[in-house]
């Protein structure tokens, strides 16, 4: 039953609604699609007008009638194939006698509700039996009407959600992959319950809220907001949502689209929000994708009507039978124990209601399955065995909560609000002030600002390597030490190194007394010598020579033989030799040296000496030194005493934090608004309250790939005198770009989106 007010009247005793008086009207109208009947009655005194179905109309016209409950209730079965328990038909009186149409029976529980199992969230009023799992917080009233006058002028901004819904179709289909894979990046394996909780929370309460206002915004009263846990595990939002039968059909089906309206919303909200953001590197566009998608899903999931959940409720307001899965369920037992159908019913009405009653069961059974099934598995697979054993405890609350929940459900009742919907006018006085005001403040000058992450890094920092292979055999330094250019930090062995350069020095010494010969020339007693050598060898050659001719003689005359012939011969010729070699030893040690014997021996002279050299500095090398001022940044140098080191294996850092510099990465969408000087503000993730002032000091040449786009590094340089700064930490940014108005800084994404992403769509 509907009703437009819920203060109780004056008594009205035993008579039809349609006899009490002559201002009572009574007005029967019958829906074109279904044929179903319903009653219009305005009560007196112009406080509204009460609805009532073909049931409840059959039942007031009984109360008014003087008749009781066991003469009614077998009629009613009768008629309708519905059974009525009494504390229904109690309920029904209690309320006809809130409207002052029927005395109130001796019997009559206050505040009782006839809407017994119908809804599975609606709140409770204060005086009906607390269901379980549900926490009440506040009464909202208050805070709920006022958001319905300040949001009341805006309602008709509800039909933008048509074409919002385009352009997120548009966008998810241009960016289906990048979506799925900065999804899975945002969720993570062990991240997904948590995120999955979270945003359905989110959901359930911006839901639940606005669907309070739209309550409130016809007038009816939401008494109640709290938590509740479904499945005595899942947190979602509820209110008091008992007044909503007592509103007119058109506000009925608002109230409960409004949370499936706030889902689509939300959807819309978190993927355009994404690709507003995505850019920016800012962890918000990984926040609204995973809540845009999971609004998604929510709404696919509340909008079937054949899950007890807004899509159903809106769908009994429409077909007018607010009863719609209630009078499914109890056909179908009907029909499945042997009962025949309501004399009321057609058969088509019959048919719709029994085929929903058996899809509904059979979607039910399967969501119960599949969930059983993918926790069953996944804790199973996680944990073996004590996943099972979780399994089986988790079951276990599942049909508890189910056992407790349906038991209070029977024992609860719901009050119904009876109100007309109301004109609020200060709302509209407000947002038009609103507008006002932001029109005056969109022209206004107005600073922009980018910006993003940034690391700290050392303004000088400097590296000590091996510069050959050998072992580590001193370490004069400790992490965090401040050290001088030039002071000495590590050595290396250089015994190899030391009797290499002994050897090239002893052949360089022999190589320079080579050389002072070559310059001094012959000397007087090796000259004389040669001379005197010369001198006997040309007596020797003249005495053989005698001697061989006077063998020649002889041997002419048979005198000697030819041996001795040949004897003589060959002394002359070993003395005439004898002789060459003495006269050219003689010009030898005559001689004075020639240029390129001189140029011999003074190359081989330099070339040992640049051997020299080069072995006195790699000795030098050794002895590592810091090549600036600074602290040393190496984790535990003194671990490296003993080790072995290659050539250019890294033994220290040395880094100068005096001045500190600050590596931002500035999205490329506004790097072009960035100049060299201009101002920059920083703040580091451990210092949430001091804010670091500097300067643009320059920009990188080269834009860089991230996760989320393309960046340029800026670079800003922050004096660090007292220390306190290290490098490594990271933090956000704000860069001073150019001023412009006020709108054209808080549409920048918007008008990028339009011109780029959206100009992008078109072939």
């Amino acid at each position: 039953m509907d009703a437009a007010e819920s203060n109780p009247e004056p008594r009205f005793d035993n008579a039809r609604p349609d006899a009490r008086a002559p201002d009572l009207r009574v007005t029967e109208i019958i829906h074109p699609k279904t044929s179903r009947r319903h009653y219009l009655v305005e009560i007196p005194g112009g406080r509204g007008t009460a609805r009532f179905g073909e049931e409840e109309w059959f039942l007031c016209r009984a109360m008014t009638e003087g008749r009781d409950f066991d003469s009614v209730s077998g009629a009613f079965a009768a008629r309708f194939g519905l059974a009525m328990p009494r504390h229904q038909w109690d309920a029904f009186a209690a309320e006809l006698a809130r409207l002052g149409l029927l005395a109130p029976p001796p019997e009559a529980p206050p505040a009782a509700d006839p809407l017994d199992d119908i809804e599975d969230d609606v709140a409770p009023p204060p005086a009906a039996a607390k269901a379980p799992g549900r926490v009440g917080l506040f009464d909202p009233n208050a805070v709920l009407g006022a958001a319905a006058a300040l949001l009341g002028p805006l309602r008709s901004l509800v039909w933008l959600l048509i074409p919002g819904m385009a352009v997120t179709v548009l966008a998810s289909f241009h960016h289906q992959g990048e979506i799925a894979r900065q999804f899975a990046l945002a969720i993570g394996p062990n991240w997904f319950l948590i995120h999955l909780v979270l945003g359905f929370l989110v959901i359930s309460l911006v839901g639940r809220l606005m669907q309070g206002v739209v309550i409130r915004g016809f007038g009816a009263d939401v008494s109640q907001l709290g938590l509740r846990l479904t499945l005595a595990l899942h947190p979602r939002v509820f209110i008091d949502r008992s007044a909503v039968r007592g509103l007119s059909r058109p506000a009925q089906l608002w109230i409960w689209a409004t949370p499936l309206l706030v889902k689509l919303a939300i959807f819309q909200v978190g993927l355009l929000g994404w690709l507003l953001f995505a850019r920016s590197g800012s962890t918000l566009s990984n926040f609204l994708l995973v809540l845009g998608n999971t609004s998604l899903g929510a709404f696919l999931f509340t909008a079937n009507p054949l899950w007890p959940a807004d899509g159903q409720r809106l769908l009994g307001v429409w077909l007018e039978q607010p009863k719609l899965r209630d009078r499914a369920f109890r056909l179908l037992w009907l029909r499945l124990t042997g009962g025949s159908v309501p004399e009321a019913m057609s058969a088509g009405e019959a048919a719709g209601l029994t085929s929903f009653a058996v899809a509904s069961a059979l979607w039910l059974g399967f969501v119960v399955v599949a969930v059983i099934l993918f926790a069953g598995m996944a804790l199973e697979n996680r944990f073996q065995g004590a996943g099972a054993a979780i399994f089986l405890a988790l079951l276990a609350i599942f049909l508890w909560w189910l056992r407790v929940n349906v038991t209070a459900r029977r024992n609860r009742g719901r009050a119904a609000a009876v109100a007309q919907p109301r004109r609020i006018g200060l709302g509209q006085v407000v947002w038009l002030a609103l507008a006002v005001a932001l029109g005056v403040a969109a022209f206004q000058p107005y600073a922009y600002e980018t910006g993003g992450g940034f690391t700290l890094q050392p303004a000088k920092r400097a590296e000590v390597r091996a510069r050959f292979e050998g072992q580590v055999t001193q370490v004069m330094v400790e992490e965090g030490q401040w050290v001088e250019a030039g002071d000495l930090v590590a050595t290396l062995s250089d015994w190899e190194l030391k009797a290499q350069l002994a050897a090239t020095e002893a052949q360089l010494a022999q190589a320079r007394a080579d050389l002072d010969l070559l310059r001094q020339g012959p000397k007087p007693e090796a000259v004389d010598k040669a001379r005197k050598e010369v001198s006997r060898a040309e007596v020797a050659a003249r005495f053989a020579k005698l001697d061989a001719a006077r063998a020649a003689d002889l041997l002419r005359t048979s005198a000697i033989s030819r041996k001795d012939a040949d004897a003589a011969q060959g002394a002359l010729q070993e003395a005439e030799a004898g002789l060459a070699t003495a006269q050219a030893e003689l010009a030898l040690v005559s001689a004075v040296a020639r240029q390129p014997e001189f140029d011999a021996a003074e190359a081989k002279v330099r070339q040992l000496d640049s051997q020299r050299s080069y072995w006195s500095e790699q000795v030098g090398r050794a002895r590592l030194v810091a090549p600036i001022s600074g602290r040393v940044a190496s984790r535990n140098p003194q671990f490296l005493l003993g080790s072995w080191a290659k050539e250019g294996d890294l033994l220290l850092q040395i880094e100068d934090s005096r001045l500190m510099r600050a590596e931002i990465e500035v999205p490329e969408t506004d790097i072009l608004a960035v100049k060299a000087g201009a101002a920059v503000r920083l703040r580091l993730w451990g210092e949430s309250v001091e804010t670091l002032d500097g300067r643009v000091a320059s920009m990188a040449p080269v834009a860089e790939k991230r996760e989320f786009g393309s960046v340029v590094r800026v670079l800003s340089d922050i004096p660090n005198t007292e220390g306190r700064l290290h490098s490594g930490m990271t933090g956000y940014a704000k860069v001073a770009a150019r001023e412009m108005p006020a709108w054209e800084a808080f549409s920048r994404l918007f008008v990028r989106f339009g011109t780029i992403e959206m100009w992008s769509w078109v072939p």
